[in-house]
């Protein structure tokens, strides 16, 4: 399975209960959960272009 991620910059998050593998980025993050970071790389978002 592939990592998930979430990206929500102004959002506040409250994960009650769980596991995640993959990554959060959002404004807080509050709750009991065990998390497995995988960075999120620039290409993960917007494929590279040459000019």
């Amino acid at each position: 399975m592939a990592p998930s991620r979430v990206l929500a910059t102004y959002a506040d998050i409250t994960f009650i209960d769980g596991s995640f593998d993959g990554g959060i980025f959002a404004k807080s993050l509050m709750g009991n959960a065990e998390g497995h970071i995988n960075p999120l790389h620039d290409r993960d978002i917007c494929p590279a272009t040459t000019p």
